[in-house]
């Protein structure tokens, strides 16, 4: 690891701590301190810091925080094959350094015993690639499913030493409970971190998931693109070490009657022969319960992944703080709740599981219980007027207001009708960056494929590749047919209600489908099959809001019409009808801005994105224009079309484009307007540097 100040930090007291299933009389220890809590430990709420840092500690701390929820794009080294554009996005259910959701899970890949990944290295499966997409897998191969843990906590986990972990060790099972467990050791270090125990060190596991998840290399890694490596600097990994270093593991509430009598039941029925409640460390003893050594979990939960000493069937401990806000459960996320994870436990916890299910419901509620009480998920955070994702003034007086928002927030499950195929399990996994409602990373790109016979276009059933399934033991991959493939970003919902709201004949009167005025603009209306005009979405494929949320429901989470999930339909409508348009922002230069403003009517740009319509702010005519491009390299209908997308926002709304590949507005502008938008792009093209970043000043404005 390298040597960081804040490892030495002097200001949290080294206690020694007493666990106990009941409430212990406080035993002062020499500092004078109440040792029956473990609040050196325990941040202020899930995902807050190690209590006690000092200024500079916190600030470095926060630094880290940022760049663990940083979307990297293209430019700053993302790729050439991923998963995430960001590490929170895997660690982020339901706080930056969570788990990760259903939706998450990522895939190895193994073939005749080798691993076979997307990057030519690792195991691991990559989703995304740039610029090419999706080649084929090798043929053969075993795939094996991967839920993301939380990360809350492992600097602690980080300090013990190795030989408190192997004193824990008993490989042979000398004392003949039927527990072995035994250390993952690579040379004289012992694995601690991932499902296999199969990394040593937090700086390994960071470098290892950047690699594998997000193509960035770090140290000793290189990939295949333009950039120099290592493309994480120390500008970036020093903070992002002291974030993960120092990231509290979740605060044990107040245990009541039922919750001491969960934790005594969870030690008769042997679950802490692996789940040990407290280890020791430099810090004191650590309420982690884990021994972090590798148990065979029996034949149901084999895997066939051998990683250094860890068979097939052997797995990490893992730790159970804050174990009830971290779901899905097991190494696979195939537990939907924490009593199907305890029944889907065998091997050397088949005694324990079967002590659990001949429990009586009573017995089995107070296990329950008290495995909530390690920790549990903050109440989701509803946005005010004012805030980026916050409501209309309208709708701030709105009771329902913090209910909708919490309906947009709510994950769908198995009951709402989720899957069989899924891109999502909440709305916000498309929706969420910057605020709630706001537009998807890249890595939230939805997939879709197609081919065309002559000028048809031919569409399959379904015509994506979905990112996540509920069941199978492969992932959903793309067609050996499919000839045309292309991503399509998440927009944000922001403002839609106002958009929502403008007359038909208002948008009907911009268009120009003969260029009756010469300008090389046409701006063609987007009828539907039903004769409604079509105003949502890149191509102007919807034309309502219960339309649009339906399809989606539909597309992204399986929920059709008929199921319990599509109930929530009115209450999604009622939220995107209620967030605002997203604020003007404060000009980076204002002069700069002022000029750009005017450049940006020189050039033509509000031929397509004019400012209203029926009084509405809008910087979009809301027609289709003719974009350009070679037909096969677009799908749908009308290759190469698109609806004018709105620009309110668009400083708040990256990533750009309709495959969200630009971090930048004007690489996006520069790689996405051609056709209609020739005459604007070749005056763009005559601009000076500083001429087109006035103009991006100005956008960044609106």
């Amino acid at each position: 690891m390298v040597p960081l100040p804040w490892r030495q930090v002097t200001s949290i007291p080294l206690l020694a701590l007493v666990f106990g299933c009941t409430d212990p009389e406080p035993v002062v220890a020499e500092s004078g301190l109440d040792p029956d809590r473990y609040d050196h430990l325990f941040g202020t709420e899930l995902g807050a810091p190690l209590p006690g840092l000092d200024e500079d500690t916190a600030l470095t701390w926060m630094l880290g925080r940022g760049q663990f929820k940083r979307d990297f794009s293209s430019v700053g080294g993302l790729g050439p094959v991923f998963n995430s554009d960001s590490c929170a996005n895997c660690h982020g259910s339901p706080v930056v350094g969570g788990a990760g959701a259903l939706d998450r899970d990522v895939w190895l890949m193994y073939a005749d015993g080798e691993p076979a990944g997307t990057n030519g290295v690792s195991a691991v499966k990559a989703l995304y690639s740039i610029p090419a997409l999706h080649q084929p897998d090798p043929l053969g191969v075993t795939y094996i499913r991967r839920n993301a843990p939380t990360v809350t906590g492992v600097g602690l986990l980080a300090q013990v030493e190795d030989a408190d972990i192997l004193a824990n060790a008993d490989p042979d099972d000398a004392d003949g409970d039927g527990i072995s467990g035994r250390a993952n050791t690579f040379g004289e270090a012992v694995g601690r971190f991932g499902w296999k125990a199969q990394l040593v060190s937090l700086d390994e596991a960071t470098e290892t998931c950047a690699f594998n998840q997000q193509g960035l290399t770090m140290n000793t890694r290189t990939d295949l693109d333009p950039l120099t490596d290592p493309e994480i600097d120390d500008e970036i990994s020093i903070p992002l070490a002291a974030f993960l270093e120092l990231l509290a593991p979740a605060a044990q509430l107040d245990r009541g009657p039922t919750e001491n009598a969960g934790c005594r039941q969870l030690d008769e029925m042997g679950c802490t022969g692996c789940h040990l409640p407290e280890l020791p460390s430099p810090t004191g003893p650590l309420p982690a319960w884990t021994d972090l050594l590798l148990h065979d979990m029996g034949a149901g939960l084999e895997d066939g992944v051998e990683v250094g000493e860890a068979s097939g069937a052997e797995f990490r401990t893992p730790p159970l703080w804050g174990v009830a806000a971290f779901g899905p459960w097991l190494h696979d996320g195939s537990a939907d709740t924490l009593d199907a994870a305890i029944l889907a436990h065998g091997g050397e916890a088949a005694g324990a599981r079967q002590a659990y299910a001949d429990a009586t419901a009573e017995e089995q509620a107070q296990v329950l219980a008290f495995l909530e009480s390690l920790g549990q998920a903050p109440e989701p955070v509803v946005r005010s007027l004012g805030e980026l994702g916050g409501p209309t003034d309208e709708a701030a007086e709105d009771p329902r207001w913090p209910e909708v928002s919490a309906v947009f927030a709510a994950e769908f499950t198995v009951e709402d009708g989720l899957g069989p195929e899924l891109n999502a399990t909440t709305c916000g996994v498309c929706h969420m960056d910057q605020a709630p409602g706001g537009a998807g990373g890249v890595d939230a790109d939805v997939i879709w494929y197609g081919s065309r016979d002559g000028d048809e276009w031919v569409e399959p059933d379904p015509p994506m590749v979905h990112r996540a399934q509920l069941s199978g033991d492969a992932p959903f991959r793309l067609p050996s047919d499919a000839e045309v493939v292309e991503l399509r970003t998440a927009p944000t919902l922001m403002g839609l209600g106002e958009i929502a709201g403008i007359p038909d004949e208002a948008i009907l009167a911009l268009a120009d489908p003969d260029d009756a005025d010469g300008d090389g603009v046409i701006g063609t209306p987007s009828i539907l099959e039903d004769g409604s005009l079509g105003r949502f979405g890149w191509q102007a494929q919807v034309s309502s809001l219960e339309e649009m949320v339906r399809l989606e429901l539909a597309t992204h989470h399986g929920v059709e019409a008929d199921e319990p999930g599509a109930e929530r339909v009115d209450d999604l409508v009622l939220f995107i009808e209620s967030l605002a348009p997203a604020l003007p922002r404060a000009a980076l230069d204002e002069d700069g801005a002022a000029r750009g403003e005017l450049l940006f009517v020189e050039i033509g740009c509000t031929a397509c994105h004019v400012q209203e319509i029926a009084g509405v702010t809008t910087w979009s005519d809301l027609l289709l224009h003719d974009m350009g491009g070679e037909p096969q390299d677009h799908i749908g209908d009308l290759p190469g079309w698109y609806r004018t997308a709105p620009l309110v926002g668009v400083g708040s709304s990256y990533p750009y484009g309709h495959d969200g590949m630009d971090r930048s507005p004007m690489l996006s502008l520069q790689a996405t307007h051609g056709g209609e938008a020739t005459t604007s792009m070749s005056a763009w093209s005559r601009l000076t540097e500083s001429e087109r970043s006035d103009v991006i000043f100005y956008l960044l404005t609106l």
